[in-house]
């Protein structure tokens, strides 16, 4: 589990860092489809990895909604909202990993 969450981890942290960069007019725009798929991936991922942990999945942030139709493909939440939950998602992967490492000792 730990080398699974490891790797989601850097994907989450990699997430948080490019968001971090924006300029604040942009966090407020809606991602492309890709990106809010890309969360909601995340965000099962991490979950299944922390299928062991189902005291956290009550806690967890939303997956986010992605529309598209014939004219637009859009994530439904801003950068700003996706922003704070992959942030969440990343303190959670920290708290398990850290538990994990104190159990080993």
């Amino acid at each position: 589990m730990s080398h699974e969450l490891n790797i989601l981890s850097t994907k989450a942290k990699a997430i948080e860092k490019t968001l971090s960069g924006m300029p604040d007019a942009e966090k407020a725009k809606r991602p492309s489809l890709e990106f809010g798929k890309d969360y909601n991936s995340l965000r099962c991922d991490v979950l299944k990895a922390m299928s062991d942990h189902p005291e956290i999945h009550s806690k967890f942030p939303p997956s986010v909604e992605v529309y598209q139709d014939e004219y637009e493909a859009y994530t439904k939440a801003r950068y700003v909202e996706i922003h704070s939950y992959v942030s969440q998602i990343s303190g959670f992967i920290e708290m398990v990993l850290n538990d994990g490492r104190e159990n080993s000792k």
